[in-house]
């Protein structure tokens, strides 16, 4: 089937939401399609939260609050260093999320079933003589099938003002932090010294605000059916599968990855570089939200700090990029994707990603991400860009000298 036919049968449920009933039947029915392709299939079965995004920064900003009213009440040196070390731990959560070093909200939020498919070509399918040595690198072709929920984040009047809305809150946070450490020095060294107060009043009133408005869009937001996101980077990925059942790219072992729990903190790739088959580094071409918009190659991942995608990844993307197929893109995107944390686990990575001139995913999050406003055509496109991508990597990589990753 072409990608436009396998993206009309992941659209057929009407969410498929993080860690939800759609979600599980969406990957049987993802793993039962590359069965049917020849492909040795395994469900990866794992713990992750239903959202991050809504629940994970407005707990942490309810715990420093909280600490930080009872600093503003205290007069004992003891409790505001206690409050400033509690805050301090907090937010620490939140620096881990953010930076991609851990998923710490799992140890604040209640975790439900979800699911990663991994799907390799089965040897009897194979040429013999091409089956992959021991050492020969792997590439990963990824893409979530899960979806997030429209709120009023996303909308599209309040869309513009996104960026600058995750700068206010986290410059909220980082006010009322700073306050509260100067407050408890204070305590010590300086016992009549303010200020401090003050800093910490507009700080909390700022995190009132912003967190508050991010939970109640939270509590309100419905899933969205996510035709786009990733409803394309799944139908992608699945014509690739098939493309490749019978003779995979030569010179690497392909695998496939179809994460569940991607909304949620990037939770189905987490739990897959947990496995033995992620320990040794690997080429993982990520497939996100290719649906419309002008087809970039993401240079960097991250959401405090620039990733780089790594050397070979980026020298093969710009190869494409002067036949005029992709264009590059330099900029961090606001919120993670998969390649994220794989980035940071020693693997070079790529994100295919749909963006327009402004950097933006079109119909992001929202009700509008349906089928009718994927581009057919653009995505067969892709599909053809992004296989060739792969192959061209494969040939790259049959080279002894260039094999290992990052060479």
């Amino acid at each position: 089937m072409s990608a436009w036919e396998y993206l009309t049968q992941i659209t057929r449920w009407p969410h498929r939401g993080s860690t939800s009933a759609y979600e599980r039947e969406a990957a049987q029915w993802i793993g039962s399609t590359l069965g049917r392709l020849g492909y040795r299939v395994e469900i990866q079965p794992f713990l992750a939260p239903a959202a991050t995004l809504y629940a994970g920064p407005p707990l942490v900003s309810l715990v420093i609050a909280s600490v930080t009213l009872g600093a503003l009440w205290a007069g004992s040196p003891w409790a505001r260093t206690l409050a400033a070390a509690v805050s301090l731990a907090a937010a620490a959560l939140l620096v881990q999320e953010a930076s991609l070093s851990r998923p710490a909200f799992d140890l604040i939020l209640p975790r439900r079933p979800s699911q990663n498919v991994i799907a390799e070509p089965l040897p009897a399918r194979r040429d013999m003589a091409q089956q992959p040595e021991q050492g020969t690198p792997t590439v990963v072709v990824t893409a979530h099938y899960d979806t997030q929920r429209a709120s009023w984040l996303f909308a599209p009047w309040f869309r513009p003002v996104l960026p600058l809305f995750f700068k206010a809150a986290y410059g909220a946070l980082g006010l009322t932090l700073a306050s509260l450490l100067a407050g408890a020095l204070a305590g010590w060294w300086a016992p009549a010294w303010e200020p401090w107060r003050w800093g910490a009043w507009v700080g909390l009133t700022l995190v009132a605000v912003l967190m508050g408005f991010l939970a109640l869009a939270g509590l309100f937001g419905r899933p969205v059916n996510g035709a786009n996101d990733n409803g394309s980077g799944t139908a992608v990925a699945l014509a690739l599968a098939e493309r490749w059942a019978a003779h995979p790219p030569e010179g690497v072992r392909l695998r496939f990855l179809f994460t569940g729990a991607e909304e949620a903190g990037t939770r189905g790739m987490w739990a897959y570089l947990r496995t033995p088959g992620a320990q040794e580094p690997s080429y993982i071409v990520n497939i996100d939200n290719v649906g419309g918009g002008r087809l970039r190659a993401l240079l960097n991942e991250g959401m405090l700090l620039p990733i780089p995608c790594g050397r070979r990844m980026r020298r093969t993307a710009e190869r494409l990029a002067a036949g005029g197929q992709l264009s590059l893109w330099s900029r961090m995107l606001l919120l993670s994707t998969d390649a994220g944390p794989a980035a940071m686990h020693r693997h070079e990575v790529l994100t295919f990603i749909g963006l327009d001139e402004g950097g933006n995913i079109p119909n992001y999050h929202w009700f509008s991400d349906m089928i009718q406003h994927v581009h057919r055509q653009h995505l067969e496109d892709v599909c053809g860009t992004v296989g060739a991508f792969v192959e061209m990597l494969a040939c790259d990589l049959r080279s002894p000298a260039l094999s290992r990753v990052g060479g």
